[in-house]
């Protein structure tokens, strides 16, 4: 997926959605989700499959969604290492190489969640939640990503200013939210599958 194209899912979700809590998210998300698989509560899903007619959880989605997990946190040593040029007196060429590397690799991601969003509708509730969930957060990252190559470009001398250097901080902790949330939402699901097998072999209703 080209950069522009990315860019600009960008954003029309910010359009759509100008604030999002992580740590909340996590929290809320996870919690509901214990008590669904443990008292046989239903999850809250999104309002398009409010009405039940989707249940099957989508392989290609949980494929999706582990190639993203992989994405994110090879992005967070990516963009920690980035961060670790403010403590240096690194030139601005090898940020811009690093910057660069960090464009290459939110293409990437950006590109999954483009597929992901595109099986949204097939997905299960719990996948389309992943989805909704991951975007917002791709989204951020590239923008941030554009300022800093921007900055970069504009500023080569003066990338110890305080704005430059809390966008390579905001980055690396925006980095390592995706690989944590990605990284939880697939252990719900491999630990859902998990439980509704044990259930169809012990035959437990």
């Amino acid at each position: 997926m080209e950069w522009a194209t990315f860019c600009k899912m960008r954003n029309t979700f910010e359009k759509e959605n100008k604030t999002l809590n992580l740590k909340t998210f996590r929290s809320v998300t996870l919690l509901g989700a214990a008590i669904a698989l443990v008292g046989g509560l239903p999850l809250a899903i999104p309002a398009a499959a409010a009405d039940g007619t989707r249940t099957q959880e989508s392989q290609e989605a949980s494929r999706l969604l582990r190639e993203a997990r992989t994405s994110a946190r090879k992005l967070a040593v990516t963009t920690d290492q980035f961060q670790s040029y403010t403590r240096s007196k690194l030139n601005w060429r090898t940020h811009t190489e690093k910057a660069h590397q960090v464009k290459t690799e939110v293409n990437a991601l950006g590109a999954t969640v483009q597929k992901l969003e595109a099986l949204k509708a097939e997905a299960a509730p719990w996948q389309q939640e992943a989805i909704q969930n991951i975007k917002p957060i791709a989204m951020e990252l590239a923008q941030n990503t554009e300022f800093v190559i921007q900055h970069i470009r504009d500023n080569p001398q003066h990338l110890s200013q305080a704005e430059y250097q809390e966008a390579l901080a905001n980055k690396s902790e925006l980095a390592s939210q995706l690989a944590e949330v990605t990284g939880d939402f697939v252990s719900y699901g491999e630990t859902k599958r998990t439980l509704e097998e044990l259930g169809t072999k012990l035959e437990v209703n």
